[in-house]
């Protein structure tokens, strides 16, 4: 009995004093053992920063599924196996992203309800830029998906359901024009906002500049009520060009914003995304279209497309090897050749010259892949222009470098070694606007990189 008692005591006193370690830890350590850069406080700011962060009007599935299919119907683009019946069958699209928003939106109204009269006012400002945000999301989803939830979607945690009704691309025009006067009123006439700063890599807290956005947002409500209810556009046009706010006027009221510097597995905010879109689905210029850019040379056609592959070195590589025939007859059109040691070689380009003899669009003819005697240069050229294990593209392709960040640049040769070409200095100096250090570069525009790789 003595032995068991024995042990009763050890076995006490051990656990007192584990307890008395802990709570000495929880009452004397706490500040100590806490890391100075967590956030151990939340602040209903932090709600604005992660919905800006999430914010994305043009999803991945945007421009892998929809794109193609409104390029298609508007025969701004063909696909590299011609139109066909595949075109007008439809395909995913995606998700509502109005949600991403909507999300964050409701959290704040809750966490206001959770505050005095006082402090709740002060997040007016916030709270409007947050509709700012959902509205331009909302007109993307409508121009897609028609009708969509909105009033009630995203706050079944709140209290809300779990089956939001569908509203009516109608009501919600008139609902998104309410929102956008309200958050102007706010931005225009509210005092003592909280100050966003840094949460806002948008505007930075500016106010004055996100009344301009939202102004300049009724435009876009407008440019889609034009064969609705002209009448209605024309007022709205005519409230936005009176109001005393002003519009988006100039580089600084730009809405470009870099979301972020690091990346992580799940969420690309760097690089925007790293897999193919438009190229993934054969989706590429169309004729009439290129057609009509060079002849009133618009300069969009070189950011908006690519060049074929076909450049002098490559016609001069058939040219050497006795294979003029195997180069397409529309791209030998504007090929000037010269002979040289008995050799016929490239001398130059006739027409308007580079960069715009460089560009070709497809034939928007139905099933022309089908008819090889026709469109067979267009459609079948990799059967006849393969050299060293290389096939050359007649057409242009759009620019996927508009869309994701991460994209290496092939040059397209018969047989030359890798390149490397800095970007200009005037695009890497901290004083240009797209330079690495600044904040407004827009992460969709280029490279988060030095130099641009040309491989072979």
């Amino acid at each position: 009995m003595k032995r068991i008692n024995y042990h009763k005591s050890i076995l006490s006193a051990t656990l007192i004093g584990a307890a008395l370690c802990i709570g000495g830890c929880n009452d004397d350590f706490t500040e100590t053992n806490q890391s100075k850069d967590s956030v151990v406080t939340a602040d209903p700011t932090y709600l604005f920063a992660q919905a800006v962060l999430e914010f994305e009007p043009s999803s991945y599935m945007l421009w892998f599924a929809n794109a193609p299919g409104f390029y298609y119907t508007l025969q701004t683009a063909v696909p590299s196996g011609s139109i066909t019946d595949n075109v007008i069958e439809g395909s995913e699209r995606q998700d509502i992203q109005s949600i991403s928003v909507l999300n964050y939106v409701n959290a704040l109204k809750y966490e206001r309800s959770q505050m005095t009269e006082e402090k709740s006012a002060q997040y007016e400002g916030v709270a409007a830029a947050m509709d700012v945000l959902s509205v331009y999301l909302g007109i993307y989803d409508t121009d897609i998906c028609g009708d969509i939830p909105f009033t009630e979607a995203a706050n079944a945690r709140y209290g809300g359901t779990l089956t939001p009704k569908y509203d009516r691309v109608k009501d919600l025009y008139d609902l998104w024009l309410t929102m956008l006067d309200n958050a102007i009123q706010t931005f225009t006439n509210s005092s003592n906002q909280i100050d966003l700063g840094t949460q806002d890599v948008i505007y930075n807290g500016d106010w004055s500049k996100w009344a301009k956005l939202a102004n300049s947002m009724k435009l876009k409500i407008a440019a889609r009520l034009i064969f609705q209810d002209y009448s209605h556009a024309e007022s709205i046009v005519q409230e936005v060009v009176s109001a005393s706010c002003g519009i988006l006027d100039g580089e600084e009221d730009d809405f470009l914003f870099h979301k972020a510097d690091a990346n992580n597995s799940s969420n690309d905010y760097v690089f925007h995304w790293n897999n193919t879109t438009l190229w993934y689905s054969g989706t590429h210029a169309s004729q009439p279209l290129i057609n009509f850019m060079l002849e009133n040379q618009d300069p969009r056609v070189r950011f908006i497309y690519e060049k074929n592959d076909w450049n002098s070195k490559v016609i001069d590589y058939f040219l050497a090897n006795d294979r003029k025939s195997d180069i397409p007859s529309f791209i030998l059109e504007n090929v000037e050749t010269e002979t040289v040691d008995g050799v016929e070689t490239f001398k130059a380009w006739k027409g308007l010259g580079e960069p715009w003899v460089r560009y070709y669009g497809l034939p928007v003819a139905y099933n022309a892949q089908a008819y090889a005697s026709l469109y067979g240069e267009w459609f079948n050229y990799s059967t006849n222009t393969l050299a060293e294990g290389k096939t050359f593209r007649p057409y242009s392709r759009y620019q996927e470098e508009m869309l994701r960040g991460r994209n290496d640049f092939t040059l397209p040769t018969a047989c030359l070694p890798v390149f490397i070409i800095p970007i200009p200095k005037a695009m890497n100096s901290t004083n240009s606007r797209f330079s690495s250090t600044n904040q407004k570069m827009p992460n969709f525009l280029f490279p988060n990189r030095q130099d641009m790789v040309l491989k072979r």
